[in-house]
């Protein structure tokens, strides 16, 4: 009976110690994939930098804003699709942002296959981000308006614009989505900034 028990409780503490270690391996594997992923997002993230910083400095954008942008519309994927049919890194709509640029522009609408060139969907994309921000330049929440025009259109931003310019109207915004997408893109936004300040 001893004897038994003794086993029992060795094939016990054998069977725990192959699940600890079989936890510690799982663990590994998760931070090693979660470390590669980081990774390959800022690889992504630097790819496009010379056309944002070119498209930014042409429309009077801050390039962290609107990579902040790309980066929540795309995740910098250049073939990136949108349910409502937008197009590419910053999602751009052809009956929407692709056709405004177009009239002021003075060009006739290109097919819709060009619009994920990257160069021309940021170059549409920060037209418009640009046009935004100068709607509400008088306003404290200036990138906070502009980004709910560009998220859930001008129509939108302008029925919940605050009261006053030095107001805070974050909570006027009556999408949830749009809430969350503008909380993400101010976060991301300032850790571009803060990385660009640093020291190389």
């Amino acid at each position: 009976m001893a004897q038994t028990v003794i086993q029992a409780f060795q094939v016990k503490r054998r069977l725990f110690r192959t699940i600890v270690l079989l936890i510690v391996i799982l663990a590994a594997v998760l931070a090693g994939s979660w470390f590669l992923y980081k990774k390959l997002q800022e690889s992504k993230a630097g790819l496009y930098d010379e056309i944002i910083y070119g498209a930014a400095s042409k429309y009077c954008v801050d390039p962290c804003l609107l990579k902040a942008v790309i980066w929540k519309e795309s995740a910098f994927d250049r073939n990136a699709a949108g349910g409502k049919g937008e197009i590419g890194l910053m999602q751009i709509k052809p009956d929407g942002a692709v056709t405004d640029w177009a009239n002021s522009h003075g060009v006739p609408m290109l097919s819709r296959g060009v619009f994920s060139d990257p160069a021309l969907n940021i170059e549409i994309g920060a037209w418009y981000l640009s046009k935004e921000l100068r709607k509400w330049s008088s306003y404290k929440d200036v990138e906070r308006l502009a980004l709910c025009g560009y998220n859930a259109g001008p129509g939108n931003a302008e029925k919940w614009k605050p009261a006053s310019v030095d107001a805070d109207f974050k909570n006027n915004i009556k999408f949830r989505s749009t809430r969350i997408y503008v909380d993400a893109i101010i976060k991301k936004c300032e850790e571009y900034r803060k990385k660009r300040k640093e020291p190389r």
